[in-house]
């Protein structure tokens, strides 16, 4: 620290102290003498009166004046300079270990890694981990069939939706170009299975409901009344279940999937996506400069699995990897996105 500084802060401190160690006066009141003056004190002495003997008088006596405490300058400065060298060390200290902010990251994981040690019950909840993604068991294997090549939180992934995701993702260019196309495409898959896989109940629930909306639609009932009936998006379900025109490059990848490719006026299959399920037809189509700028317009029926709440949740679960991902082998786990690695 600079020394003129130091020692401004020194004088400071030594002001501020000799301030609080002397109180003010407190007001005189109506019965005090004025300030100087020393009345005596009258103390009054019972006695016991004798036949024949005046009663005795009141005899005086002068208190001694109260001692005022005396503060030392000089003590009182050399008491502030070493506050303030204690200061000056400690952020002295602070600046070489990094500042503030590295020493409060490094309790903070200190205080993780006690979580781990003892019963994590006192201190709270404990934050969601990191998890590595992980071979299947042969147990595993043998219950899923040979044609399941990964799970997302216990749902399983064909070799056919793999493939056809990184079909798809092949047939445009992306701007994460320095990205494997495979590990592209399991991320999506990851997208769209790890809410069924987090919410099983309310998955099954809204698949049944879109299955029988699926056989209304095939059996001629109009799309834009059943979206009305059942759709939990509500503002497009107002239109018919109608969506603004979306670019294929910015699009969830599982449902851009299924909307281009149909033809205006068809309709997808029940799909998965993070969101729910979905049941998409297609109104138009226009092509762009480039295969990523392609729009399509969809209206669509969906049945969610959870409120926007967990719909938050699930993909801050999915960035920090926290969601349990199992490869058949090891050479497809190497291609894990990174979050899982």
């Amino acid at each position: 620290m600079n020394p003129l500084r130091f020692a401004i802060l020194a004088l400071v401190l030594t002001g501020t102290a000799i301030a609080q160690v002397t109180p003010p006066p407190p007001p005189p009141k109506s019965d005090d003498p004025p300030a100087g003056e020393i009345r005596p004190k009258v103390i009054e002495v019972k006695t016991t009166q004798e036949k024949g003997k005046p009663e005795t008088k009141k005899q005086e006596k002068t208190p001694a004046p109260e001692a005022v405490p005396q503060v030392d300058p000089i003590v009182q400065l050399k008491n502030s300079l070493q506050v303030a060298k204690r200061e000056c060390d400690y952020l002295g200290r602070v600046q070489k270990e990094g500042g503030l902010l590295a020493r409060f990251q490094r309790n903070r994981a200190a205080v993780r890694e006690m979580q781990q040690r003892v019963n994590p019950a006192p201190l709270g909840p404990a934050m969601p981990s990191r998890k590595s993604a992980r071979l299947l068991g042969d147990a595993e294997k043998a219950r899923l069939g040979d044609k399941v090549v990964f799970t997302v939180a216990g749902v399983p992934v064909t070799q056919e939706e793999l493939d056809a995701m990184v079909s798809y993702l092949g047939s445009y260019p992306r701007k994460d170009n320095t990205t494997d196309v495979k590990t592209h495409a399991i991320l999506a898959l990851v997208k769209a299975k790890a809410g069924e896989g987090l919410h099983p109940k309310e998955a099954n629930a809204a698949r049944a409901a879109l299955t029988q909306a699926h056989k209304k639609l095939e059996g001629g009932e109009s799309f834009g009344d059943l979206a009305k009936a059942i759709s939990d998006d509500k503002a497009s379900a107002a239109n018919g279940g109608a969506l603004d025109w979306m670019v294929r490059g910015t699009a969830d990848e599982c449902y851009a999937r299924h909307a281009f490719a149909l033809k205006p006026g068809q309709v997808s299959p029940v799909f998965c996506n993070v969101e729910g399920f979905h049941i998409v037809r297609v109104l138009g189509t226009k092509r762009g400069e480039t295969a990523d700028l392609d729009r399509v317009r969809t209206s669509h029926i969906v049945k969610r699995f959870t409120d926007a709440r967990g719909l938050a949740q699930l993909q801050q679960k999915i960035a920090s990897g926290s969601i349990d991902l199992a490869f058949r082998t090891d050479e497809l786990r190497k291609l894990a996105p990174a979050q899982f690695r």
